[in-house]
């Protein structure tokens, strides 16, 4: 009788504070999933893990190149020196020799094919060597801010001293999608070279044979050390997604479509776009001598949250000064305001207070 009694407490408990588990099983090691409209982490895995990404690094190779070419349409030629100390067992697009291309060609021929030839060539145009443009990848990794990455070729072939992480990945998947050109690449379905001598097909068409129809563009990686490995870039509900997946096992064909696909329904079933604070709702007083000065939310702000979150769950948390005087450097900070759930902090915003100029008026003066 006892246990059962603190058995119903601990479940009224449970229930009291709204603890929700994030009911996801996936097979990858290492994960991330990124909202891009609310600029948050919804689900990690392992995320900081130092990893081999396989050809996920296809996607710092594109970001690097498109920043350096001036003109798409260009014409590569091909040269079968240019390949051999390529691994013959490396996917590969399979251009011939003396082939004229584009540099639109080799783009789209890395991300969606995923061509270790692609990728070389474009090192070898635009760097002269692997070597040069590998130094370039890993400015561009410091930069913008890859904490866990090292590269040591442009194709994600394991190699000692190379890694990445998933968290990384997300950074970077992020900042090569403000690029135009490299959103237009990563979002495409098939392609055929200029010549007309290869077509090929991305990410986005096995994505939709899974029936992950809001999969937007993708990168695929593979190797032995790896695993099977996916960047992703997906909207649904209203909301823009990056989801990176590493280290799912080979042995499980697609395992990692599969994995994101698990977490993506999860969210897209589970969550949606809440009101959690209204313009103008009121946060709280300041004493600024006989008078109060009320302080209000400036604007409307939505988050994706789980669909059992109610208004009734979410409070607001003041922590500053209550009060000020003519002391107060009134460009200052004063405070700042919390929404809250269970005490999680959902949102936060600072407070400062500004004195109000007075105008000097001649005409007024002169009266």
């Amino acid at each position: 009788m006892r246990i059962t009694k603190v058995l119903l407490f601990l479940i009224l408990l449970l229930f009291s504070n709204k603890v929700y588990a994030l009911d996801i099983n996936i097979q990858s090691k290492n994960a991330v999933l990124y909202n891009l409209t609310t600029n948050e982490i919804l689900y990690e895995k392992n995320k900081d893990e130092k990893v081999s990404v396989a050809s996920l690094q296809k996607i710092m190779t594109v970001i690097v190149a498109i920043e350096k070419i001036d003109d798409y349409s260009k014409k590569v030629i091909i040269k079968q020196d240019d390949f051999k100390d390529l691994d013959s067992d490396l996917a590969v697009i399979g251009f011939k020799d003396n082939e004229e291309l584009t540099y639109d060609d080799l783009l789209y021929g890395t991300i969606l094919k995923s061509g270790a030839d692609a990728a070389y060539k474009l090192a070898l145009s635009i760097s002269g060597s692997e070597e040069e443009y590998v130094k370039l990848m890993n400015e561009k990794a410091l930069k913008i801010g890859l904490r866990n990455t090292n590269f040591k070729n442009v194709i994600g072939l394991d190699q000692e001293n190379q890694y990445s992480s998933a968290n990384d990945m997300y950074i970077l998947l992020k900042y090569a999608l403000m690029n135009n050109k490299f959103k237009e690449v990563f979002t495409k379905s098939s392609y055929t070279t200029s010549d007309s001598m290869f077509s090929f097909n991305g990410p986005k068409v096995k994505a939709k044979k899974l029936d992950l129809n809001y999969f937007n563009g993708g990168k695929t990686g593979y190797t032995n050390n790896a695993g099977l490995c996916l960047a992703s870039y997906s909207l649904f509900n209203s909301n823009a997604f990056i989801l990176i997946t590493l280290g799912a096992p080979s042995e499980s064909k697609n395992q990692n479509y599969l994995d994101q696909k698990e977490i993506y329904d999860y969210f897209k079933n589970n969550y949606s776009n809440k009101l959690i604070l209204k313009k103008n709702t009121y946060i709280t007083d300041i004493k600024y001598y006989n008078k109060k000065i009320k302080i209000y939310s400036d604007k409307n702000v939505y988050l994706f949250l789980n669909n059992y979150i109610t208004n009734d769950d979410i409070y607001i948390k003041y922590k500053g000064k209550t009060k000020v005087n003519r002391k107060t450097n009134f460009n200052n900070k004063v405070g700042t305001y919390y929404v809250m759930n269970n005490k999680k902090i959902l949102y936060k915003k600072d407070i400062y207070l500004k004195k109000k100029k007075s105008k000097f008026n001649i005409f007024k003066l002169i009266k």
